[in-house]
């Protein structure tokens, strides 16, 4: 409260008039307003900008506001209190980008029979995360002394899973993008001349995969919350010397009330080049609107389940998919 008071004394100092708005800041939402006891939280509404900030928040801007606090019912108060709702969130605005360059990598497999060959892949990239989303990234990291604890778990839940290292910007720089520098390497498989494989989803901060759990469920008698945002990730695939991609995946579009997924493949030489977009356009689905929710998310993860094929015909033996 300290904090809060001090930003509002700030404010009337530059001739900026404020008040305080009661919020419930944690992820129940309702599209009906909410009695005064369920607030838990007080941020600053500025009428002359229309603009709701949390100055007690040490991981967002000024003007900007974590995920938890967008579309909700506030009580604005002052000499006239009165009620309103916070700004919606913007989910094409709201991006999280991942970028990789993958390269696969081929070895003598060690203690095979067969003369199997071990395939590998080696990554690097970055990871960017817009104001809202990087607000919560930021708060987690401001406690962490370790980034490669971190690292570590956070690979630990990709579709290959490895060792990965972790660097992020300083997270106390509120005001600077966030960004995470990666790097990774993880097993793909053994195989004889070639392998089928799906594509490396490396160190990823926000894998499409913790929305597996709206295609599990086979109906909802409540509201879900999953956050407006957009979600993209970008992959450069680099075959080995001496090996080649049979062919890539179709290109897949899907578009309902829920959002979209795009999906585009192409081969350029020996490198295969992935663009993924997922879309979800609302914070809050309602049971009714839950359908096309989970069959939005179910487009998406099948197609990321999508392989590709590596081969090298010089050498004997068939593709042994992984």
């Amino acid at each position: 409260m300290v904090i809060l008071k001090l930003g509002l004394i700030r404010l009337v100092f530059h001739a900026i008039k404020a008040n305080l708005a009661s919020v419930a800041w944690n992820n129940n939402y309702s599209r009906y307003k909410l009695a005064y006891p369920f607030f838990d939280h007080d941020i600053v509404y500025i009428p002359q900008w229309d603009m709701f900030a949390n100055p007690t928040d040490p991981a967002t801007a000024f003007g900007k506001m974590d995920d938890a606090l967008h579309s909700k019912f506030v009580l604005v108060m002052g000499e006239h209190s009165y009620t309103r709702w916070t700004q919606a969130e913007d989910y094409i605005a709201k991006r999280y980008i991942q970028n990789y360059e993958e390269q696969v990598v081929v070895n003598k497999a060690k203690k095979s029979a067969l003369h199997e060959l071990e395939f590998s892949v080696k990554g690097k990239g970055t990871i960017k995360l817009t104001d809202s989303l990087s607000s919560y990234v930021r708060r987690s990291l401001m406690y962490i002394n370790h980034f490669q604890a971190l690292a570590e778990r956070e690979m630990s839940g990709s579709n290959y899973p490895g060792s990965a290292t972790f660097k992020p910007t300083n997270p106390y720089k509120i005001y600077q993008p966030f960004n995470v520098d990666a790097t990774f390497s993880s097993k793909i498989g053994n195989g004889a001349n070639g392998i089928a494989m799906r594509i490396p989803e490396g160190l990823d901060y926000y894998p499409a995969s913790l929305l597996s759990g709206v295609v599990s469920e086979k109906s909802r008698k409540y509201s879900i919350v999953v956050g407006a945002k957009t979600l993209v990730y970008n992959y450069k695939l680099h075959a080995p010397a001496g090996f080649h991609w049979k062919g890539v995946p179709k290109n897949h579009r899907f578009v309902n009330m829920a959002g979209s997924y795009t999906s585009y493949y192409r081969l350029q030489g020996n490198t295969i080049i992935v663009n993924r977009i997922m879309a979800i356009k609302q914070t809050v689905y309602s049971a009714k609107e839950f359908p096309a929710l989970k069959t939005l998310v179910q487009n998406g993860l099948d197609d990321m389940q999508q392989s590709v094929m590596l081969s090298n015909p010089s050498l004997p033996g068939s593709v042994c998919p992984n």
